[in-house]
Order: structure tokens, then sequence, then C-alpha cells
């Protein structure tokens, strides 16, 4: 037991020293150390995980089909608003050990106060990300993005190509596709780094091809092209390295080197392997993840629940220990009962493990 221990201490011990070089704060180094050392090894958690994801609010102006809480009731619709209170309240909390706070929705840019919420992140000396759906990028938008509050890392979830498309996987309609459209020309007008997004599966990977050539007429810094998690949804099937569909990702996009952006496709899951079986997701340990009544969530894929406990209230659950349990048992996909579908074929299971990616500087793939 000793000997796993220093194990451990040993691996992480590097990453603590590069962050002290690279400037970082000995509190935040110190966390990341003890992060390293209990990752999918103990279910308490005696560090604040790295990355703070709010979800400001839970009003969306699209319908989309693959949605979490859509898929759970199709009659789904909530407008609900963190309170900037409470929001900085966590913050007070956490922020002098966490790195990244990460602005989620719902539609993000729908709460009113939402520059307020990234302002005050980066008062807190913490890195702002969000991702947005592009309608709601305007000049206005962009003038207090480049302002000094500016946010670290913005991506656009397009998961649309076309106006069909945009209908079909976004439940839109055409004047909300005309603003999808507005905003990334501002984006890409004003040299600003972004990225866009798209969900793959089985079924739509056919137009992976349409998708990379949709998003680079903006001249993004990075596409992301990720594996879809049908949350047990037949509707979606997500990529296995043995499907037929599989050929759309070799022939039709790694056999081309031409073009402008960076590449990533997430992780493509190979059912064969003793890896799909037993891999563990990180999740628990590296998000914390609450909204606008405080309720935890267990990870960016799964609804916030009082049971997994109250980040303004009573801190984390016990449920919230079990569910770590499950991913350090290295069963998730065997354990049906307890593990919710949801984990089965999401990709964030396997972070860092992407199935390739392009480096436009270089001009080829990596895998």
């Amino acid at each position: 037991m000793v000997k796993n221990k220093l194990t451990n201490r040993q691996k992480a011990f590097p990453r603590f020293l590069l962050n002290t070089v690279w400037g970082m704060s000995v509190e935040k180094a110190a966390n990341w150390f003890k992060y390293d050392c209990n990752v999918l090894k103990n279910i308490d958690r005696n560090f604040v995980p790295p990355v703070l994801v709010a979800t400001i609010t839970d009003a969306c102006n699209l319908r989309c089909p693959t949605c979490l809480y859509l898929l759970e009731n199709k009659k789904y619709l909530s407008k609900n608003f963190m309170p900037f209170a409470d929001f900085v309240k966590v913050l007070d909390k956490y922020a002098d050990k966490a790195e990244i706070l990460f602005l989620s929705g719902g539609e993000p840019l729908l709460h009113p106060e939402f520059w307020r919420f990234a302002a005050t992140g980066k008062d807190y000396g913490l890195k702002v990300k969000t991702s947005i759906n592009g309608i709601g990028i305007t000049n206005d938008v962009l003038s207090k993005w480049s302002l000094k509050y500016r946010l670290d890392d913005i991506n656009v979830s397009a998961d649309c190509w076309s106006l069909d498309s945009f209908k079909k996987y976004r439940g839109g309609n055409a004047d909300q596709y005309i603003k999808v459209l507005d905003g990334l020309s501002y984006l890409s007008d004003v040299g600003s780094d972004f990225s866009i997004s798209f969900l793959l599966s089985r079924e739509n990977v056919r137009y992976v091809n349409e998708m990379v050539s949709f998003a680079s007429a903006y001249k993004p810094t990075t596409i992301h092209l990720h594996n879809i998690n049908p949350h047990g949804c037949s509707n979606f099937r997500s990529l296995v390295t043995s499907c037929e569909e599989m050929d759309y990702i070799e022939k039709d996009l790694i056999g081309k080197t031409n073009y402008n952006s960076d590449i990533v496709i997430s992780h493509i899951f190979n059912e064969e392997s003793k890896e799909f079986y037993t891999t563990g997701c990180v999740q628990p340990w590296y998000y914390l993840c609450w909204d606008y009544r405080g309720d935890i969530a267990p990870c960016c894929h799964l609804a916030h629940d009082a049971s997994y406990g109250n980040v303004l209230d009573t801190g984390e659950s016990d449920r919230m220990k079990v569910f770590r349990k499950m991913q350090m048992t290295n069963s998730a996909c065997k354990d049906t009962v307890n593990l919710p579908q949801s984990c089965k074929y999401c990709h964030r299971r396997f972070l860092g493990k992407n199935y390739a990616s392009f480096d436009r500087e270089k001009g080829r793939w990596f895998r």
C-alpha cells in the first residue's frame, strides 16, 4: 500500500515542478499535486477540482434532439438563472486553488449577467472558458470579449453545415441559422482565437467533409469532432472502430492534409479492447459541476441532482463518493445497474486519448 502511494506521488511530482516553474501559485500547484495523487484512486476529495463548471442557466434557444435534457423529457423547457451572489460564494470557497472556470448552460449567453460572471472569474485569477451555440454572437458581444476581461477560450458548438442540417440537428429556424453565420463571421473578422465543434455519429459522419469545409470558411483555431454520446438513445449511434462508417474518417478526412485549422477527433470506441471495459472517468475528480440551485453533477454529461450534494450547503454527498468508487472499480461498462448508461459511450471517459489530430503548422496528422 505504501509503495503504491509513493508511486502515485512520484508520478505527480514532475507536474508539480513544472507548474511552479511556469509561475503557477504554490496553492494551485499543490492542489494539482493532490489531484494527481488521488484521481481514480480515492473516493474522498482532499483537493479542489481543477475545473469549476458553472451551469449559469438552463435556458436555451434551440431544441437539439441530442440534448440530454430533451432525451429525458421532450417537453423540457426551463429558464432558470444562477444568482450572481451564489456564484461568488462558490468562487470565494474554491477559486484560490482551481485553475479553470467553465461557464456552461443551456445557452450561457442568455444569462443577462454573463459578462459579469466572466469578468469576476478573471478577477479571481481563473482562466475563463465557455461553449455557445453561436446565435448570440454580435458586435456588442465581441467588443466585451475584446476588453480587459476577454475569455481565454470560446467554442461555438455548430453541429450543422447547412440550413437543413441546422433544422435537423439543432432544432432551429432560418433566422437563427443566419445569426449563427453572422456570429461566426464576426469572430473570424476580428481575428479572435476560437474553435468550432461538431458531434459525430454513424448517422451523420458521411457529411464530415461538409462539416470541416463549413468550419474552415471561418478560420477557427481548432475544429473539434466529438464522438456522440447517445445517452442510451437509439436514434444516434457512437462511432466504433469496427463500424463501416469509419471509412468516412479514414478516407475522406484523414486522407487529406489541406486544412487551415487544427483538427481534433475525439476518442473512437474499440469495443473489442480491454480498455473499453476497464477505463474509469476522471471527471468526478477533475470537475466541480453545479447549477443555479447549487446542486452538483458528477460530470458535464449527467444532470445536476441534490442527491449528489449541494455546493452552497451540504457539499458533496455519499452518492458522489459511490459514483467515484464505480469509476475506480474499472467496470464502467459492465455495471449497467449502478452506473449511468451515459458513461458507456462517453468519449470524455477517455480523456487525452483522441483518435487522431491534425496540426496545421506541420501539415500532418498524428495518432
